[in-house]
């Protein structure tokens, strides 16, 4: 039998497809990581011109599956830029990149707008603020990412309390199944989802085994939900099906990171823009403290509240000590929580004035601050600060992620924080510690050398414990940064071996080639993130 080299096998795909197809070793060096501690080179990077480039080369890798089963490079790989932390965007076949073609925002109505999945978040919002909208459930890298990686990973950041993750502002998707047709999801009722179910095609399929799937396992789905107020973990079964009978199918692709198809359209709900707002800055030396205040302060309904750690203060300040320059008291605090209120003028009134005695009842210095200037200043607190972490710290210590997602309910938070330093301890690691206090979402990112074996050794079994720790809340491994390659062989620990089983079904079901997004969200191979995880660590090449 006669073996096609691989690299005219590439040459094929060149001449089935408009968009470029990169093969030089540059881009496939660039594409080969993200934001995480993983490197895997691809077998090319396509650059698809519209959604008929994508069914095209859907159809074209699901016929090289077949002829060659076990061959990881015939799989697709969608991305945006690049920003995910657990290794989402990477695989040995073809990445899908979308923001230099696929990136239109095709139309903005009164309440919604419909964009291609390319569009960046921050252009976006920018975009709607003309009309005094916005969608308030932008991570804070916001300025790099994609809609299309907001969908996939549930984006969410610091509104979240207040307003929810990106799951609650899609309205439809358009989305290039693993067969090469493309669909339209939305919420049907039970009539419209008989109708999809009697379709005689692979949607109908869809529809048929899932609507089975949900039905057979109705208790098992509902117990496995984790208990938190977001989650970007597993495949969301129990967001599909209503109560009411309302279905839809949207709900799995959301969240799913590109394992179950392509999202080419998103239609999305818009919100108008709050009038104003105000922040209030606590400083605290007693964990209890901290805790009673989140307490108190979530059913007030702030739009953040969010906490830094005096590791990570110490880090910044060892650092890059400028930008603490003013808003740290002389006494350095063990915790920093910035809580904000926004809405109308009289909603922002009232809540400060509801939450002030509050923390000036436990914490030992507060500000307020009401001008726009005073509070980007001290959001540094918060938003520059960390990116001193992530980005710039010398030496061969990084502040990796791994573990640096988890969310509990707020109600456990002080017990969370408390195990979280148990382990850190333990294990002889600098932690620090920042993060959504209001969500239990607290990101957690050890200092470690990925080029001592040491420190490689540990991740792991530190991995193992934290997450044990999060099983032990019912939280979930991942608020709103998603399983990728790392998490998902850990599953079993939070949802349980029999629901992790089920989303091998959901898998197979949508994707019975595997042709889509290797190793996330449907995997128990613990060796794959030995093999590709990197040597060093550095994000500065993003983008």
């Amino acid at each position: 039998m006669k073996i096609t080299p691989f690299y005219l096998v590439m040459d094929e795909l060149k001449r089935i497809i408009r968009g470029p197809v990169l093969l030089d070793e540059q881009s496939l060096d660039h594409y080969s990581r993200d934001g995480s501690i993983f490197s895997i080179k691809p077998a090319a990077v396509v650059l698809p011109r519209d959604r008929s480039d994508i069914q095209k080369l859907v159809v074209w890798l699901a016929q090289k599956r077949k002829e060659n089963p076990t061959d990881n490079r015939y799989t697709l790989v969608c991305r945006g830029k690049g920003t995910d932390q657990a290794g989402g965007p990477l695989g040995e076949g073809v990445i899908v990149r979308f923001p230099d073609h696929l990136n239109k925002i095709l139309e903005i109505g009164s309440d919604f707008c419909r964009v291609e999945p390319g569009v960046i978040f921050g252009e976006l919002n920018r975009a709607l603020a003309a009309n005094n909208k916005i969608i308030p459930s932008f991570p804070a890298s916001a300025d790099f990412s994609t809609m299309g990686g907001a969908v996939a990973n549930v984006a969410a950041g610091e509104k979240t309390i207040k307003y929810g993750t990106s799951r609650n502002y899609v309205k439809s998707l358009k989305v290039i199944l693993s067969s090469g047709e493309e669909i339209e999801t939305k919420p049907f009722n039970p009539q419209e989802l008989a109708a999809k179910k009697s379709q005689n095609d692979f949607e109908g399929e869809l529809y048929r085994q899932i609507d089975e799937l949900i039905n057979n396992h109705r208790d098992l789905i509902d117990r496995s939900k984790p208990q938190v107020t977001k989650n970007a973990s597993g495949y969301a079964l129990w967001e599909v099906k209503k109560p009411s009978g309302e279905f839809d199918l949207g709900q799995l692709f959301i969240g799913a990171q590109g394992t179950l198809g392509v999202i080419t359209e998103i239609t999305f709900r818009t919100i108008d823009c709050p009038e104003t707002s105000a922040l209030i800055v606590g400083y605290f030396d007693d964990l209890e403290k901290l805790g009673e205040a989140v307490e108190s302060l979530v059913p007030l309904g702030p739009s953040a509240v969010e906490l830094v750690d005096h590791y990570f203060l110490e880090v910044v300040r060892n650092n890059s000590p400028q930008l603490l320059t003013g808003l740290l008291p002389e006494k350095v605090p063990q915790y920093v929580l910035l809580v904000e209120f926004d809405g109308s003028v009289g909603e922002v009134k009232a809540g400060i004035g509801r939450a002030e005695p509050i923390i000036k009842s436990v914490a030992y210095e507060v500000k307020v601050a009401l001008d726009p200037n005073e509070q980007e200043k001290l959001w540094q607190l918060r938003h520059s600060a960390a990116a001193v972490i992530m980005e710039k710290l010398p030496g061969p210590k990084k502040a990796l992620p791994f573990v640096e997602d988890g969310t509990v309910s707020p109600k456990y938070l002080v017990e969370y924080l408390r195990d979280l330093g148990e382990l850190a301890k333990r294990y002889d690691l600098a932690v620090p510690v920042w993060g959504h206090a209001a969500d239990g979402d607290m990101h957690f990112q050890p200092l470690l050398d990925l080029a001592d074996e040491r420190d490689r050794n540990k991740i792991f079994d530190f991995a193992r414990d934290v997450f044990t720790v999060i099983g032990k809340y019912r939280g979930s491994v991942s608020g709103e940064h998603n399983d990728g390659l790392f998490r998902t062989p850990y599953l079993d620990i939070t949802f349980g071996q029999e629901m992790v089983d089920l989303f091998f079904e959901v898998k197979k079901i949508f994707d019975p080639l595997g042709i889509f997004n290797p190793y996330k969200k449907a995997s128990r191979d613990f060796e794959v993130l030995k093999k590709y995880m990197r040597r060093e660590y550095n994000i500065h090449e993003l983008h």
